[in-house]
């Protein structure tokens, strides 16, 4: 244990403070600055006693500020290191942790817009500095963003800057076999800076590590800002649940109605789930079908009587009509090639998986007395078709390549 007096406290208590507000209280890292902390302030107490009880200085005050600040400083590395950020993207992409979209927090279009906002300021500032904790917001820059009108968005900043210092959200840790509910303010400190036309948010270290640490225990989800600065209220919530799991092979989603009527904070409202479902989900979907690539359909299940679950299907034409230009464009190449220069082993092979629909379509080719097999007579045609001169005699080549497996 170590003995401290009621002035040495005050002054740890200080010190932590002002620990806290920067870092966080992540543990162990706090820990040992505390120890590190308490050294240097008992090493200078005794130098200023050696000093004959001389009154701190300017001088003596900047001494202790700065070993303050550099015990700050070797601290640093490790409240972060175990929440490194990783790859940096792009300003035009928005990257969130997955435990994040998934989180329950009741937000208006405008503060939900903001977090999204920030996702590459924040990003490319602690690129530059890991040890970023604020970040500015310009006005303008918000307005253009998400098409709002320059006389007021300066007035939706505002509000926005204090509203949401009240507004925490929840999301699941996993403690001793069950989970948890964890509450996070948005942010630690905002402010409205009018002359300088935007706000200044400091932001709490579970949220900068939500939006900076991407990686295999923390999976995220990622897609371009030009996707969302239409949507609304509901579209924007239902767009990042579904764009979370658009990786997926299977393009399908369960969501509880509990679940769904805390996300889009509903708990209240349209308690019948047809309302639910029509001024919903209903409104949601067509809102993101108009004004992004993405396709959704959903059924209910019951459970009994009632109904429990909603399973949302989903795709993304734009990923669909890359694929199918893809496809289009190299079945094309092949067919031009083949028609020069006769077909490849490769694409010979691909036409033996349709082997007697082939033969059969050039029957006009075999004899009425031949007695060979549909393999034998496709080999015999084989040098034929790798000859650019005897190739194109022969029907059904193109349909067959184009043919998808």
């Amino acid at each position: 244990m170590i003995d401290m007096t009621d002035e040495q406290i005050k002054k740890m208590q200080k010190t932590m403070q002002m620990y806290d507000l920067v870092y966080g209280v992540t543990e162990p890292a706090r820990q040992e600055f505390f120890l590190k902390a308490v050294k240097t302030m008992l090493v200078m107490e005794e130098e200023e006693l050696q000093n004959k009880g001389k009154q701190i200085t300017q001088k003596d005050f900047n001494q202790i500020k700065n070993s303050s600040l550099a015990i700050l400083e070797n601290n640093a590395v490790a409240t972060t290191d175990n929440h490194k950020a990783t790859k940096v993207y792009g300003e035009n992409w928005i990257v969130i942790q997955n435990r994040l979209l998934h989180a329950i927090s009741k937000l208006s279009v405008n503060e939900r817009r903001l977090i999204m906002f920030l996702s590459p300021i924040v990003r490319l500032e602690t690129a530059k500095n890991p040890k970023q904790r604020t970040f500015f917001v310009p006005a303008v820059d918000y307005a253009n963003e998400f098409n709002i009108s320059k006389k007021t968005v300066y007035r939706t900043l505002a509000n926005v800057a204090k509203s949401m210092q009240h507004k925490p959200f929840f999301y699941w840790v996993w403690r001793k076999n069950h989970y948890n509910e964890r509450g996070v303010a948005w942010f630690s400190e905002c402010e409205y800076m009018k002359e300088q036309g935007g706000i200044e948010v400091v932001l709490d270290t579970t949220v900068l590590e939500m939006l900076t640490v991407f990686d295999k225990n923390n999976q995220f989800t990622k897609y371009q800002k030009e996707y969302i600065a239409k949507l609304g209220a509901y579209g924007l919530v239902l767009f990042e649940l579904i764009a979370s799991c658009m990786y997926q092979e299977h393009k399908q989603k369960t969501y509880t109605i509990e679940y769904l009527r805390e996300k889009f904070d509903c708990k209240e409202r349209y308690t019948i789930i047809s309302e639910f479902k029509r001024n919903v989900l209903d409104k949601a979907i067509k809102d993101i079908e108009k004004h992004t690539s993405y396709r959704i359909s959903y059924k209910q299940k019951k459970r009994g009587r009632i109904i429990s679950e909603i399973v949302f299907s989903f795709g993304d034409d734009a990923e669909k009509n890359l694929k199918d230009n893809s496809v289009k464009k190299l079945t094309t190449s092949n067919n031009s090639s083949w028609q020069e220069k006769g077909l490849t082993d490769k694409q010979i092979a691909k036409i033996a998986h349709n082997l007697k629909e082939f033969v059969d379509a050039n029957s006009n080719k075999i004899a009425q007395n031949d007695t060979r097999g549909y393999q034998e007579i496709f080999d015999s045609w084989k040098p034929l078709l790798k000859d650019s001169k005897t190739v194109n005699d022969f029907k059904m080549i193109t349909e067959l390549l184009e043919k998808v497996y």
